[in-house]
C-alpha cells in the first residue's frame, strides 16, 4: 500500500511538471484513485452485506455511504480524465498554460 501510494505521488510530480510530456503519468494518477475508491467501496459493500450499517455513527467513520459519496466526488472524475485525458474543468486551462510556458522554452 505505502509503495502504490508513494509510486502515486511520484507520477503526480512527474504529470504536473510536464503535462504533455507526462500525460500517461497523470492518467495513472486517475486510474490509481478510482481503483482506491472502487476498492474502498467495495470492501464497504461485502461489510454492509454481512450487517454492518449503511451509515456509521461519526461522520469521519468508514462506511458504505462514505465510500458511495467518495467513489461519486472523486472516482468518477477520475474516470472521466482517464477516458478523455481531460477533466473540462479549471485544471485544464492550468495544463494548458503550463504547456504553452514549457513551449516558450
Amino acid at each position: 500500500m505505502l509503495y502504490a501510494f508513494s509510486a502515486t505521488l511520484i507520477f503526480a510530480t512527474l504529470g504536473l511538471t510536464a503535462p504533455r510530456r507526462f500525460e500517461w503519468s497523470l492518467r495513472l494518477v486517475a486510474l490509481a484513485v478510482l481503483s482506491a475508491y472502487l476498492a474502498y467501496a467495495a470492501t464497504e459493500i461485502v461489510a454492509w452485506w454481512n450487517g454492518k450499517p449503511a451509515a456509521g455513527v461519526q461522520r469521519s467513520g468508514t462506511n458504505l455511504f462514505n465510500a458511495l459519496k467518495g467513489l461519486i466526488v472523486f472516482g468518477l472524475p477520475s474516470l472521466y480524465f482517464l477516458l478523455r485525458g481531460r477533466s473540462d474543468s479549471v485544471v485544464d486551462t492550468l495544463i494548458v498554460d503550463a504547456a504553452e510556458r514549457e513551449d516558450d522554452e
